[in-house]
C-alpha cells in the first residue's frame, strides 16, 4: 500500500537554539502538506534520498501507518540591519498516523513524527532542555513538552510522540527512539538494536 501525504499537518519544534552565528533561536519549525512527494511512496522517497542519513520507523509504528514525508529547506532570513534573524535550515520529516485538523487553517500534528537534521543541523539550547535520558548508548535530551532530541555525531533528530501529558509523551517518544532505524543507504548501519552513535554515511549538506 502506498503511503501518501493526504492531510495538512503542523509540527511545532518549540525553542530550538542554534549553535551557529550569535546563538539565534528558531522558535518553531512548521511543516505543511507536501507538493512533489504527495503522490509518491514515502519509503521509496526516503530510500532514494542522498543528501544526508535519514532515520525513521519503517512503513508503520505500533499500528500507525507512515502517512507523510517531506524535506524542508528554508533560506536565511535577515533583520533590517542585515543581521541574521533565522539561519538557513534543512530537515526531513516523517509523520505517522493521522489527526483531526484544528483551527480555521485545518492544521494539526500527527501522533508520532520524526524530524531528521544533517549532522551540522541545529543544536538544542540548554534553556530548552528539561532532562536527559540514556537510550541506545546515548544521552538523549528531553524538552518540556516531552519530545526528545538526538544530537549524535552522524545525525540529529527531534522525536514527537503526542500522548497527552509530559510523562506519557516522553514515554511514547522513548519508544520511538528505541525503534529508529535507517531509512536510506547512508543510514544503513543504524539498526533497531544498534547504538545511536553507530557510524553512518556522509552527506552533501555539511561543509
Amino acid at each position: 500500500m502506498r503511503r501518501r501525504m493526504t492531510v495538512l499537518w503542523l509540527i511545532p519544534i518549540g525553542l530550538l537554539g542554534l549553535a551557529v552565528g550569535m546563538g539565534l533561536e528558531i522558535r518553531s519549525r512548521r511543516v505543511h502538506a507536501p507538493s512533489a512527494e504527495a503522490d509518491r511512496d514515502c519509503v521509496q522517497v526516503a530510500s532514494e534520498f542522498t543528501a544526508y542519513p535519514l532515520a525513521f520507523l519503517g512503513p508503520e509504528f505500533q499500528g500507525l501507518p507512515l502517512t507523510g514525508c517531506q524535506r524542508a529547506v528554508t533560506p536565511e532570513k535577515y533583520n533590517l540591519d542585515g543581521t541574521v534573524r533565522e539561519p538557513a535550515m534543512d530537515f526531513f520529516v516523517f509523520a505517522y498516523g493521522s489527526c483531526v485538523p484544528a483551527g480555521d487553517e485545518g492544521r494539526c500534528s500527527p501522533p508520532v513524527s520524526v524530524l531528521v537534521d544533517p549532522p551540522c543541523g541545529p543544536t538544542l539550547g540548554e534553556q530548552a532542555v528539561k532532562e536527559k535520558v540514556r537510550i541506545r548508548g546515548e544521552d538523549v535530551l528531553v524538552k518540556s513538552d516531552g519530545s526528545l532530541r538526538i544530537e549524535g555525531r552522524n545525525f540529529k533528530a527531534t522525536i514527537y510522540g503526542l500522548a497527552g501529558d509530559y510523562q506519557a509523551s516522553k514515554q511514547k517518544a522513548v519508544e520511538v527512539v528505541q525503534a529508529l532505524h535507517g531509512a536510506n543507504a547512508l543510514a544503513a548501519g543504524l539498526k533497531p538494536d544498534s547504538n545511536l552513535d553507530v557510524g553512518l554515511g556522509g552527506n552533501t549538506v555539511c561543509r
